[in-house]
């Protein structure tokens, strides 16, 4: 039993370690073994996101606060929120909105890429102008290099 602070200069190790308020780690961390999250991982603004197209435009440039050593991998959807309703709206006349807008972009043969991928950001690049605000949700991991 230990109160107070432990200071370790070189390495400690430990069969189990179980440490139950906030651990910080300052610096790289490296795991050996698999990892599982019983919990929910929240990651930083470079690695997941929200992208907005505004209508009349093709494309959003997403840039990285922080540069990655290489170009990440990325992946991004087309995203249709709830339609909000308001209060003279009924149920039923929020449920045919928002049918009504997914079908809308359904109908507009939408197809976008990711372009211009770098360490800095990316692209998100549509096919066409939009008559509507698109949501495009992202995620860009950081794969190591393959040693072969």
């Amino acid at each position: 039993l230990i109160e107070g602070i432990l200071n370790v200069v070189d390495t400690l190790t430990a069969n189990n370690l179980i440490v139950s308020k906030v651990a910080d780690f300052f610096g790289n961390v490296v795991f050996h073994g698999d990892v599982v999250f019983q919990g929910r991982p929240t990651f930083n603004k470079d690695t997941a996101g929200v992208a907005l197209i505004k209508k009349g435009e093709d494309k959003v440039e997403v840039k990285f606060d922080k540069e990655y050593d290489q170009a990440p991998v990325i992946s991004a959807n087309m995203v249709i929120d709830q339609i909000t309703k308001t209060p003279e709206q009924s149920e039923e006349d929020q449920q045919n909105a928002q049918k009504d807008l997914e079908n809308k972009m359904f109908e507009s043969s939408i197809k976008y890429v990711i372009t211009r991928r770098t360490q800095k950001g990316f692209t998100i690049l549509l096919n066409k102008p939009l008559d509507e605000d698109a949501t495009f949700s992202w995620t860009a991991l950081s794969v190591e290099k393959d040693s072969h």
